[in-house]
This record gives C-alpha cells, structure tokens and sequence, in this order.
C-alpha cells in the first residue's frame, strides 16, 4: 500500500540552490568536512572486505574548496541534471557562487568532490539543515564525461561511511517520481522507499538508509 505523501518544503526538496536532491542524471553504472579533512578511500577501510561488489582503483572523496565552484556550477547546469532537479531552471553564477560559499562555512552541509585518480568526478552533498541532528540528506552529481561509468554506487557507499564517522544514523535521498534511473541507483546502494512526498514541482519519492556508526 503507497504511504501518504507529505508536503515537503522547498528548500527540502530542491538542495538549497537547485542542484539535485538525491538524484544521478544519467548513471547506468551536491557536503564534506573541511578542506583540512584528508581524502578518504576504499582502501584500508575494513567495511569495505564485507562488500562484493568491485571498488573504482583510485576513487576518493576529498572537501570541496572554492577553486571547484565555476566546475560544480558546470555540472549542476548539464542539460541532464536540471531535467532530472527539483528547478529545471538554469542557476546562475552570482546565485550559485552564495549558496556554495555558504554550504563551505555550514556546520551542517558537508560539500565533497569524488576524484578518480585525483580527477575530480562528481559532487556528493551531506545536509543536516533540515533533516536534524541524527539524519542527513544525501545527494549525488555525477560529472557529465564520467557518467555510465559505474560511479554512483561506490562514492554512495564511501559517503555512507564517512557520515556514520559524524554520527549520522540515517541518510535520506529525495528523488523525483520520474526520474527511474536515479531510484534504481540508490535501490542498488541499500536504500528503501519510504514514503512519497509532495514539493512545488511534483511528487518526491523518499528513500532511507540504515547507518553504521563507526
């Protein structure tokens, strides 16, 4: 039986400034710590022996920094992604530029670029602002070149382990109705639908993971 949608607010659904909630454009296969916070890998990560699935070689998550703002804005404007967010519409620099200045000197949204080989790949976002203290909302940008890669899967699975480091015990992904591929994505990843939810733009279907705390 579909449980109750619930209205949800837009700040919510859309990720601050329009960039995707829980959504992965195109991927078969937008929050950190500080930029004092090393890379963290697959390697030497214990978790990682209890997963079957293949890791990336050389896949990092590293703190978002301001030198990444005009590449993140890149991504988040690919025609694929605006299909697939909360606001279609395109973000401009100056709007951008404020909200990512702002989500790097947040407590409560941890911006991370994952890096193949230290080429930087994709955006994956923790935010705390609206979930509260023990939940985070989640949400991935694969790079447009590095789509149909395999992607997805391992940078959900690094940042799930970097958010039970910060106590977090749940993660949420907010993803649009339409968009089938991001829900089989987070499926993929160990997320199970919970509820639909309503926004300003459409239905929402809300997705949660189980965290373990380190």
């Amino acid at each position: 039986m579909r449980k109750a949608a619930r209205e949800v607010r837009p700040n919510e659904a859309q990720g601050g400034e329009g960039h995707t909630g829980g959504t992965v454009p195109s991927e078969t296969g937008v929050a950190g710590m500080r930029s004092r916070t090393k890379p963290v890998g697959d390697n030497g990560d214990k978790s990682s022996a209890l997963d079957p699935r293949p890791v990336i070689a050389g896949l990092t998550l590293r703190a978002a920094e301001m030198r990444d703002c005009r590449r993140i804005l890149a991504w988040a404007n690919d025609p694929a992604t605006r299909v697939n967010s909360f606001t279609s519409r395109p973000i401009g620099y100056a709007e951008h530029r404020c909200w990512f200045e702002a989500a790097l000197a947040s407590d409560q949204r941890w911006l991370y670029i994952a890096q193949v080989k230290q080429i930087p790949v994709g955006l994956v976002r923790l935010d705390q602002e609206y979930a509260g203290a023990e939940v985070a909302e989640v949400g991935i940008n694969v790079a447009p070149r590095h789509r149909r890669k395999g992607l997805s899967d391992p940078i959900l699975r690094q940042i799930r382990r970097i958010a039970g480091a910060r106590g977090i015990h749940t993660l949420v992904a907010r993803i649009r109705a339409e968009n089938e591929v991001s829900i089989r994505v987070f499926e993929r990843a160990g997320y199970r639908f919970v509820a639909e939810e309503k926004t300003q733009t459409g239905l929402a279907r809300r997705y949660e993971a189980v965290v373990q705390i380190v």
